[in-house]
């Protein structure tokens, strides 16, 4: 999948993860119960996160294989898959 799509899906996914948390910490002001569905939905979520952000690891190591070792080029894509590694991290 190019890598644009899945930058945008991934967009998609945590935009569904901010209404979840958002629904979450409505709930919490109002003093409501919170569904377990709820908080099942946004482990859910994030384990779509983390297969997204592999899925653009591999294609950034694909495209950067491509690439000659060392030039601009090969170090924006390292500098990108960095960024993903972080992320799969902070998750």
């Amino acid at each position: 999948m190019p890598l644009n799509e899945l930058k945008n899906g991934l967009t998609t996914i945590q935009t569904e993860a901010t209404n979840i948390e958002n629904e979450l910490n409505n709930a919490d002001a109002l003093h409501k119960k919170t569904s377990e569905d709820l908080y099942k939905s946004l482990i859910s979520n994030g384990n779509k996160q983390i297969g997204n952000l592999q899925k653009q690891r591999r294609e950034l190591l694909g495209l950067q294989k491509d690439t000659q070792y060392g030039s601009t080029a090969w170090r924006e894509y390292q500098d990108q898959i960095d960024s993903v590694d972080q992320s799969i991290n902070d998750m």
